[in-house]
């Protein structure tokens, strides 16, 4: 009698099944699952080559041969490999070929700044001013290197930032470079051809006519984030009665208001959202800073990053100083945030859907048909508590 195969259990790469002790790659050897979506998955693994711990980005079989999504992961690894600084994500690895394709990267710990200022929303704290000054100036950092080696990011928002504590401030790195543009590259490729690059709330005016982003789209992002970690509001959403959000974290209705229309016509528009019309401690200098980051034409913004985090730090700090003397420090963040699994599976689950610009710009939950890095671990960790 001949052998039924069909009843044999398969291997772990043959039948797709990734669980907890599959070596990949005769390297990887999966320890947790961290999040999956429609084009992936994330998991913790440890390198046997490095001795490491990883954040393992795999496609999913059925999708190897998209060469769509096989080259935005590809893309990703090529851009990774051109940076080594310690505000950007590192690559370890990348196979783009076999029964799976997958880009390892570096586990990181901490949480997605959007979460961080949901946070600070919800406690009705700002962030400290000496700990906004420093996270400032490590997101720019960071921005800025990639920036020198020719380099534009394109989907610059907090859900593609990692921050955590570090000696009572907070460390930040950047991540998802997975629409990233090369110098030598265009807008326009095979994948991206037709599409616009970007998230609906931090798109620049040219990204949202398709035209060609240089360092100054990502000089436009960073001026909404600005905006955001000084306001705790959006800089460009609006509620069902045409009236801007009144918390960063308040639900973002799926209405008129926020309409690809709607936003692309305020993004576009002269008028610039100013942080003191929120916040009325806050100096025209840094309404000045803001605005000319956000400004419509890319001629007026800052002409690169640097400029940028020069301005805003000095504003901050000047600003931070007299606060301190008046009546200590001029903002308080909550003194035990979390990093939990919960945050965890909301921050991959924002990165692991299909690249699809009309919803992605609709919703704003998404960033890149690739998978992102993740974070290390669900335990609690010490927030910079007030002075």
């Amino acid at each position: 009698m001949s052998e039924d195969r069909s009843q044999k259990p398969r291997p772990p790469e043959q039948a797709g099944r990734l669980r907890p002790g599959t070596i990949i790659d005769h390297r990887f050897t999966l320890v947790r699952r961290l999040g999956a979506g429609s084009s992936g998955v994330v998991w913790a693994a440890r390198d046997q080559q490095r001795e490491a711990d990883v954040a393992l980005k795999i496609l999913h079989p059925q999708l190897s041969g998209d060469a769509a999504l096989v080259s935005q992961l590809a893309r990703e690894a090529q851009v990774l490999e051109r940076l080594d600084h310690p505000n950007i994500t590192r690559a370890l690895a990348f196979k783009g070929q076999g029964p799976f394709i997958y880009l390892a990267m570096e586990l990181l710990s901490g949480k997605p700044l959007n979460e961080a200022i949901g946070e600070h929303t919800r406690s009705g704290r700002h962030f400290r001013g000496r700990v906004l000054a420093h996270l400032v100036e490590q997101i720019c950092a960071g921005v800025a290197h990639a920036h020198e080696a020719g380099i534009v990011h394109r989907d610059l928002k907090p859900q593609n930032i990692i921050v955590r504590p570090q000696d009572g401030l907070l460390h930040a790195k950047v991540l998802d470079f997975g629409i990233a543009r090369l110098s030598e590259g265009s807008l326009f490729d095979a994948t991206t051809l037709g599409r616009r690059m970007g998230s609906l709330f931090y798109m620049s005016p040219e990204q949202t006519q398709g035209e060609p982003a240089d360092a100054r789209s990502d000089v436009f992002a960073l001026g909404c984030i600005l905006f955001e970690l000084l306001t705790l509001r959006r800089a460009w959403a609006w509620d069902e009665q045409q009236r801007p959000l009144a918390a960063f974290d308040a639900p973002v209705a799926h209405s008129e208001s926020n309409s690809i229309a709607a936003v692309f016509s305020r993004i576009s528009s002269p008028e610039r959202p100013r942080p003191s019309a929120i916040r009325r401690e806050l100096p025209r200098a840094l309404d000045e800073i803001v605005a000319t980051a956000m400004a419509v034409d890319p001629a007026d913004r800052y002409p690169d990053v640097a400029s940028l985090a020069r301005a805003a730090r000095e504003a901050l700090e000047t600003l931070t100083r007299q606060m301190e003397a008046a009546r200590g420090d001029w903002a308080s963040g909550p003194e035990d945030p979390t990093v939990g699994v919960d945050g965890m599976q909301a921050h991959l689950q924002q990165h692991l859907a299909p690249l699809d610009a009309d919803e992605q710009a609709a919703t704003d939950r998404r960033s890149s048909p690739t998978v992102a890095p993740t974070l290390a671990h669900p335990a609690v960790m010490a927030w910079p508590a007030p002075n």
